[in-house]
């Protein structure tokens, strides 16, 4: 794999009072759910920007199966994906991940005799990612057991932040990014995706995917066919609905975490903090004080508590709040 980064000229900090960052405590993390709907509204959408609103309330769409994340080492496929960290499963279906200190790849799909194994992933998110940061990424691999191999190109931009409103359920602090995914096979086609996907801290996949897909045959070029689909995370999905409508940033470090971890947040006014267990049983609860407006950091001990993933929680005497995952080895 060879990546191109470029971040922005932009100070952290600034950005958790205004903007989403994506760190390495959204990864996907074991246990989480993930129920899309399918077959939706394609959108054309504007440019991008900051403080967007992107709307496809009227989207409609079909449900499909639900995605568990487990172990890469406990799926089906996971001879063929050895260096993969986790794998979103369904009924003869697993997409295999790597979770990297560069960001997230796509490792390949098991898909029972056709899988889909990238030999050079392809990474889909860098980590962190803030709102205007770009890359490139070149990946490789084969389908078919081998029948066909394929190289191709992403170039994608974190264009917009702001928020999406979605058939059941409206979110906020949301980062937008464009893809493009050029992907040239050896059985002669050649297929292009554009696609305008959105994350948000907290939730460890897609939120949704608004997807143009065109084939070709390579040479000489002709199109095919064009596809257009929206997918998007159903309200029912674990770790969806819980903060949709947060409105403090909050970040942590390091990720994951050990004996203790830095929070920091931007808000104002009395402040508590809360960290909740998978179970949603509340483990700690503090007052953190009546802050000024601006941003602000406080450390916490995790001596307490054992390894797992928790939700750590803030929220403002105005009862704004925010949550952000926290992963404790």
């Amino acid at each position: 794999m060879r990546s191109t980064l470029t971040l922005p000229l932009l100070l952290i900090a600034a950005g958790l009072a205004a903007q989403p960052t994506i760190t390495g405590a959204d990864a996907p993390n074991i246990g989480e759910q993930f129920t899309y709907n399918g077959d939706g509204l394609f959108v054309d959408l504007p440019s991008g920007g900051s403080n967007q609103t992107w709307d496809f309330s009227g989207s409609g769409g079909s449900l499909g199966n639900t995605l568990t994340v487990v172990a890469a080492s406990a799926a089906m496929g996971a001879a063929a994906f050895p260096n993969a960290d986790v794998a979103l499963a369904t009924s003869g279906f697993e997409e295999f991940i790597g979770i990297t200190s560069t960001g997230l790849e796509h490792m390949g799909q098991y898909i029972g005799s056709d899988n889909v194994v990238y030999t050079d992933p392809e990474l889909y998110l860098p980590i962190p990612c803030v709102y205007g940061q770009t890359w490139s990424d070149d990946f490789g691999g084969q389908w078919g057991g081998g029948a066909t191999t394929f190289s191709g190109t992403s170039n994608a931009t974190a264009s917009g932040f702001g928020t999406l409103i979605l058939p059941a359920i409206t979110l906020t602090n949301v980062l937008r990014v464009d893809l493009v995914q050029t992907r040239v096979e050896s059985n002669g086609f050649t297929y292009v995706r554009s696609m305008n996907t959105f994350y948000r801290p907290g939730t460890g996949y897609f939120l949704a995917s608004n997807e143009r897909a065109e084939l070709y045959i390579t040479s000489p070029p002709l199109l095919i066919s064009t596809t257009e689909e929206l997918t998007f995370l159903d309200a029912s999905s674990i770790g969806i609905g819980e903060d949709a409508l947060a409105t403090i940033g909050v970040d942590l470090m390091p990720v994951p975490a050990a004996d203790h971890v830095s929070i920091t947040f931007g808000t104002s006014g009395a402040t508590v903090l809360e960290v909740i267990d998978a179970n949603g049983r509340m483990v700690i609860t503090k007052a953190l004080g009546n802050f000024a407006p601006g941003v602000h950091r406080f450390e916490l001990d995790l001596a307490v508590l054992s390894a797992g993933l928790y939700n750590v929680r803030l929220t403002n005497e105005k009862g704004e709040h925010g949550t952000k995952r926290l992963v404790i080895q």
